[in-house]
């Protein structure tokens, strides 16, 4: 797939203040505000780099680094397909976690991998290996963003970008369009959409989530369209067609063109 546009509708957002120290740094020395040091200090780990597109006037025109954790979302069931690993199933000759992990290496410098079954196959696909809390067993996808989340907090990321094992049309060149909307505010989820339908599992989520969403499961939380909305998103807007983001659902799906 050829390079997308740059989006034209992702709506600008101001960094949140959650979590954010003052203390004056190196940044303070070439004219920044003290109040965003820490997180540009906890942007700046080696690796894979983005720029930050702050708003004109805000900040001085200086460039500013992160990395980002990609995290691929195989801890399903997969019942409809008769309870197989869905993300070790062939996909063309292949398993099909190879997809997403393709779609998210270039963008990301740490791969993680959400699954309950089978963890020492997906090993062979990412850099960690993540499985859902055991209080959260069975609670979808949520729970696996969570454990995920909790990784790459750990890691000392600021965020991750996200996507299932299981919607392999979904191209690196996409996944780069969600990275490169983060830049405009990293402490803020961005969600991909097409047209009016949102697709909440492409997309970034920040650490600091992490607390809601725990809390949220506890509440007997399990719809990611219901957290991800009170949670402030960013959309953006991708000039591709619905069926990019086709799940593999059914058996019928596999037999698609």
């Amino acid at each position: 797939m050829s390079s997308l546009p740059s989006p034209r509708r992702v709506v600008p957002g101001r960094l949140c203040d959650e979590g954010l120290l003052s203390s004056a740094t190196a940044m303070a020395s070439i004219g920044f505000d003290p109040s965003f040091a820490e997180v540009a200090e906890s942007m700046s780990h080696g690796g894979r780099h983005y720029s930050l597109a702050w708003s004109p006037g805000a900040m001085p025109d200086t460039d500013t680094q992160i990395t980002l954790c990609g995290l691929i979302l195989a801890g399903g069931r997969a019942r409809r397909l008769g309870g197989v690993e869905k993300g070790l199933a062939d996909w063309r000759g292949r398993p099909l976690v190879a997809t997403a992990a393709e779609a998210l290496r270039s963008h990301c410098d740490t791969l993680l991998i959400s699954a309950n079954r089978r963890l020492s196959d997906y090993r062979s696909w990412a850099d960690k290996v993540v499985s859902d809390a055991p209080e959260f067993d069975d609670a979808g996808p949520l729970a696996g963003l969570l454990s995920g989340l909790r990784c790459a907090r750990d890691l000392g990321f600021v965020g991750v970008l996200v996507m299932p094992c299981d919607t392999p049309a979904v191209s690196a060149d996409i996944m780069g369009e969600l990275a490169g909307a983060v830049r405009q505010d990293p402490q803020r989820m961005v969600l991909a959409r097409v047209g009016d339908r949102l697709h909440p599992l492409h997309g970034y989520y920040p650490v600091h989530l992490v607390d809601a969403l725990q809390r949220d499961l506890e509440q007997g939380g399990r719809k990611v369209m219901a957290f991800a909305g009170a949670q402030d998103p960013r959309y953006l807007d991708l000039p591709v067609a619905s069926t990019v983001f086709r799940n593999l659902n059914a058996p019928e799906d596999w037999e698609a063109p």
